[in-house]
């Protein structure tokens, strides 16, 4: 995955939030121009949708119930929807990981081609 690849999902999931949230087709967003997009988003971050208020609290409620009766001791981001979906949400070491891991790739490349 490049670099701006996650940004653009980032971009196409808080379009389709903001789609269902609001009723919109996702077409019809995509034709707004970027000041509102980024209003929605500013907003957004600090006063969440109902759906993402309520995926918070139910993470909560599945973190809490799996450390007091099966005695988990992991994150809490596993329990998201996204890191259901992705089997396991990245951490900033894994990011960290994967771009020293990059890093390397292209020093072999240009070392290779020199």
């Amino acid at each position: 995955m490049g670099p701006y690849e996650s940004l653009i999902q980032e971009r196409e999931r808080f379009i389709m939030d903001l789609s269902f949230a609001l009723g919109i087709p996702a077409h019809e967003i995509d034709l707004w121009p970027e000041s509102q997009l980024q209003r929605y988003l500013h907003h957004s971050q600090k006063h969440p949708s109902p759906i993402k208020r309520n995926e918070y609290y139910q993470v909560q409620l599945a973190y809490l119930i799996a450390t007091t009766m099966g005695g988990y001791e992991g994150d809490s981001r596993r329990f998201y929807i996204d890191a259901a979906v992705d089997h396991e949400a990245p951490t900033q070491v894994d990011e960290a990981q994967r771009l020293a891991e990059q890093e390397r790739m292209f020093d072999k490349i240009s070392d290779g081609e020199r």
